[in-house]
């Protein structure tokens, strides 16, 4: 969540049962979703919303809003305190979570929803590659007997499951199917980069 949404949570948007927090706020429809709650995340805001059912949950007497807008100079604080790098933003932690949801998951969109992105491009900068992890997936693909007729989960031309050569069982295509290997007709392959 960005900073700004953590100040303005509430504590009737915390679904405890489900793991997930509502988010009602942001500049798009996309920046209105649920995010999940982590298991020490529950623990946290069951501890500081104890025996209250609504509010805020970082409520402020000195605020207009009623909630804490920053808490910059606090932060800025503990961590010179700890001896951490100026580069080190209350911001960093979105970019944390960004990061290490996608490399543990590896699902884009996921990761994209949860995080209120609209355009997936605004998601480049918690990709990072891996040649490593690519190479075990390859190799693990490699460790499985290959079937009889190979299968393919994307089909060229993206022809329907009933295609109109009777030819695909499920999402799959033989290799002899020409839609497979040429594609429907006036279709033509990129080859750009061959």
């Amino acid at each position: 969540m960005r900073p700004s949404e953590i100040y303005r949570m509430r504590i009737e948007n915390l679904d405890f049962d489900n793991r997930q927090i509502w988010n009602p706020y942001g500049k798009t429809l996309k920046s209105r979703r649920f995010v999940p709650m982590s298991e020490r995340m529950a623990s946290v805001l069951t501890a500081r919303c104890v025996c209250q059912h609504e509010g805020w949950v970082f409520p402020s007497l000195r605020s207009k809003s009623g909630h804490i807008t920053t808490n910059t100079k606090g932060f800025q604080t503990l961590r010179k305190r700890a001896g951490l790098s100026k580069k080190l933003v209350l911001y960093s932690a979105r970019h944390t979570y960004g990061s290490y949801a996608l490399a543990s998951t590896g699902n884009l969109f996921e990761v994209a929803g949860s995080m209120g992105h609209v355009d997936l491009k605004s998601m480049e900068s918690y990709q990072r590659h891996d040649l490593a992890s690519l190479r075990a997936a390859i190799n693990q693909r490699n460790q499985n007997p290959a079937p009889s007729t190979p299968q393919f989960g994307h089909i060229l031309g993206h022809i329907g499951q009933n295609g109109s050569d009777g030819a695909s069982v499920g999402n799959s295509k033989s290799l002899n199917n020409k839609y497979l290997v040429v594609g429907p007709e006036g279709f033509e392959p990129p080859t750009k980069g061959l």
